[in-house]
């Protein structure tokens, strides 16, 4: 008897490991991803799985919407910063888009102006730092293209050739 309950014990103890384990592995593994990296999805599976569990809740779905979407674009400039792609921007439109319908189905109308204001001033900080990373783009395009103009330049001299 005491055997059968240690082997039942032990059982379920593996089975709640397995069935926490795992999916609190991933969530973690997922965290920092970033469009392209193998756990992306799983990132995007487990927002998603968020939006469901809070859906009864306009105020909170839609506010997380707003985070999603501020998520969205950092990881949208780390891939810009790291990879030089632009990959991110596609996932960071979307999201915009899934925030924007996100907040026109909210039936209540004072939470809708709510979250209509939580999100013009997030999209307002989101600008301000989008036309930051575009002067930062711009600045670098220009100093790589007076590099290589330079260079060209000198290379005409030293070897006396005209282009």
């Amino acid at each position: 008897m005491i055997c059968q309950a240690r082997t039942f014990a032990d059982s379920f103890i593996w089975g709640f490991l397995i069935v926490f384990f795992v999916p609190t592995t991933l969530i973690v593994a997922s965290w920092k991803a970033v469009p392209g990296d193998v756990f992306f999805p799983v990132k995007i599976g487990v927002e998603k799985t968020a939006l469901f569990i809070i859906s009864p809740s306009s105020l909170a779905s839609g506010s997380l919407q707003i985070r999603y979407t501020e998520r969205r674009l950092s990881e949208a400039q780390t891939l810009m910063a790291i990879r030089q792609s632009v990959t991110g921007l596609t996932y960071f439109e979307k999201q915009m888009e899934e925030t924007t319908q996100a907040i026109f189905r909210t039936t209540d109308p004072k939470i809708r102006g709510q979250l209509a204001k939580e999100y013009v001033q997030s999209l307002t900080t989101m600008s301000v730092a989008l036309a930051k990373d575009k002067n930062q783009l711009a600045a670098r395009i220009n100093t790589q293209t007076n590099t290589q103009t330079n260079t060209q330049t000198n290379t005409q001299r030293t070897t006396g050739t005209n282009t």
